[in-house]
């Protein structure tokens, strides 16, 4: 959630939504376990800390937010998001870009983390399973 929060700037509840989304479990109970999420959440941050972090994080260059967002993913053992590259596959395409750059490696690498930083900021970090229709109340 941190790595959502801090360095892409999502909305607390949105990105606890997402991540339970991808953690699987009762739709019908992802209201409350987001607002539980977002208290454990809010626990953690000292009061201003969120901001300033958030603000460091607009300011990095998207090679700096792609990093954060790759450790902080991994550290939290979450399932990959179906709509971000996996870092295995990063890599690959980044030694493939290596060889075919003519010279022109930071250019091409350049334009390919920003291109993978604007789609983890576009991703809505779903794990592609079906949604089980939340139950009438």
């Amino acid at each position: 959630m941190r790595a959502l929060v801090e360095v892409y700037g999502r909305p607390r509840f949105t990105a606890a939504k997402q991540i339970l989304s991808l953690a699987g479990g009762p739709v019908h109970q992802r209201d409350n376990q987001a607002r539980a999420l977002v208290r454990r959440f809010d626990e953690t941050c000292e009061e201003g800390e969120l901001r300033a972090a958030q603000e460091y994080h607009a300011r990095s260059d998207p090679g700096a937010r792609v990093w954060e967002f790759y450790n902080g993913w991994k550290m939290s053992g979450l399932p990959w998001p179906q709509d971000i590259k996996p870092a295995s596959d990063m890599e690959t395409e980044l030694e493939t870009l290596a060889r075919a750059s003519n010279g022109l490696l930071d250019t091409v690498t350049g334009d390919y983390v920003v291109a993978l930083d604007k789609m983890i900021a576009a991703s809505t970090c779903q794990s592609g399973a079906v949604a089980v229709p939340s139950r009438s109340r």
